[in-house]
């Protein structure tokens, strides 16, 4: 019986993420009782010519990290986010399940080239590609990830990170939001009271302000497996986050 809130340790490359129950007679969640599998936000705002972490506290894979050129003629690419292989990727394409991370050129290059935050990790749906307000051709807005997986969860995935945006001249850019965790829960009888939760969404991505913000972590994934299940209604989310606007 789940009675308060309960969050696995945070996903670290290796283990965490996920939460799995099994029982021989039933599963409870309570009135306030929730299962909390969220991937977290995307991470800060960082300075011209370096890096920033993207979401890690949370469940799923991890968020891409941003870059930005700075002054001079320098190109930047922020990163992917994480997906199955365990790593990123440098580039504006979609990585696995994550979304692609941005690119940008320095403003002594004609201008102060901003690129679009990296696409949502995809899950069971098409990640949305980052947003762009750059005419040059080194300026680039991050790809969402194509579908994964089906509807039964014969596979069950983490959420792809969101990829990190990236920032020309004085702007700033932001990490990826994290995605969704996994949630699995087996006993002949699973009912989910009147406010009770299991949720395992994908983090939003970052505002930034005055910069392109960052790719949504994409939804996890919630298995219940059961001869008879009492639930009610929006009682189990995994869905996307929700990227960030410039």
């Amino acid at each position: 019986t789940v009675t308060g809130a309960f969050k696995p340790p945070s996903w670290n490359g290796t283990t965490g993420g996920i939460i799995a129950l099994m029982a021989s007679t039933a599963i409870t969640i309570n009135n306030g009782g929730i299962l909390d599998a969220n991937g977290a936000n995307g991470a800060g705002n960082n300075a011209n010519g370096t890096y920033a972490g993207g979401a890690t506290s949370g469940a799923g894979f991890r968020g891409g990290h941003s870059h930005n050129s700075g002054s001079g003629c320098v190109q930047a690419q922020a990163e992917s986010g994480e997906t199955w292989t365990g790593t990123k990727n440098l580039g504006v394409g979609a990585w696995g399940n994550a979304g692609g991370g941005g690119r940008a050129r320095g403003s002594n290059c004609g201008g102060g080239y901003y690129s679009g935050g990296g696409g949502g990790g995809g899950s069971n749906t098409t990640g949305t590609n980052g947003a762009t307000t750059s005419t040059h051709v080194d300026g680039g807005a991050g790809v969402g990830a194509g579908p994964w997986g089906n509807a039964q969860n014969t596979q069950m995935l983490f959420g792809g990170g969101g990829g990190g945006s990236c920032c020309a001249t004085n702007g700033w850019s932001s990490g990826g939001g994290q995605g969704g965790g996994i949630i699995l829960l087996i006993a002949p009888t699973i009912t989910i009271s009147s406010g009770g939760i299991i949720r395992a969404n994908g983090g939003n991505g970052l505002d930034t302000g005055s910069g392109p913000g960052s790719g949504a972590g994409g939804g996890g994934c919630v298995l219940l497996k059961c001869r008879t299940a009492s639930i009610g209604t929006n009682q189990i989310t995994a869905a996307g986050g929700t990227g960030g606007a410039s």
